[in-house]
């Protein structure tokens, strides 16, 4: 068999090329590079699988995703939110809202000044994109009505943005959705954040 021995520094390159058999076949001790036989067939040199045809197939998840995403929409492949986008009026205070008040933590950040923007991962891989250059002017409301956290405890969530500076709108309150096909129960609450966002606390067992 082939082994690496031990050998003096100078020599590590005729280290890793050793046989202890002394049939004059060097071969890397890491394993041969390509397929042979003992009948001296011509080596055939290894290849790597075609990812790019068993992404197609779907046999393996596209580029960007991890092997263990949950994958369910299999007309996205791969589906779920990636992110909420807003912009703010005072961008680093509504950075220090959502990662010293909520908890979040910064991926990415790109730009300067009124060009600014970061995104922050909420803590499942899911991310809150804030850009600056917001301003003061009244937001008429538009299609998104607010963006739910979830939390394993809606109090203790509500508390903490309040403290970093929201204000609640709706405090946290046990509500069964009439859902399909049974009632789902919840605790949630409402708060507003930073640059008016609504963000609801969303804290249940079955969603």
């Amino acid at each position: 068999m082939f082994r690496k021995e031990r050998t003096a520094p100078g020599n590590l390159e005729a280290a890793l090329y050793t046989n202890t058999k002394g049939h004059g076949k060097i071969v890397p001790a890491h394993g041969p590079t390509t397929i042979d036989d003992e009948q001296g067939r011509k080596p055939q040199k290894r290849t790597s699988p075609d990812l790019n045809g068993e992404r197609q197939k779907g046999n393996i998840p596209p580029k960007g995703t991890s092997d263990t995403m949950n994958t369910t929409n299999t007309v996205l492949r791969g589906g779920g939110f990636h992110h909420v986008a807003i912009r703010a009026r005072d961008f680093d205070a509504s950075v220090r809202f959502y990662t010293n008040g909520l908890g979040f933590k910064e991926k990415i950040a790109w730009g300067e000044g009124a060009g600014r923007a970061i995104m922050l991962d909420t803590g499942d891989g899911n991310y809150l994109e804030i850009f600056a250059g917001g301003t003061n002017e009244p937001k008429p409301e538009g299609t998104i009505l607010h963006f739910a956290l979830r939390t394993g405890n809606c109090d203790d969530a509500t508390q903490r943005a309040v403290a970093a500076g929201a204000t609640v709108t709706m405090p946290p309150k046990d509500i069964d959705i009439p859902s399909r096909p049974g009632p789902t129960p919840v605790r949630i609450s409402f708060v507003k954040g930073p640059d008016g966002e609504i963000i609801e606390f969303f804290q249940n067992e079955l969603t």
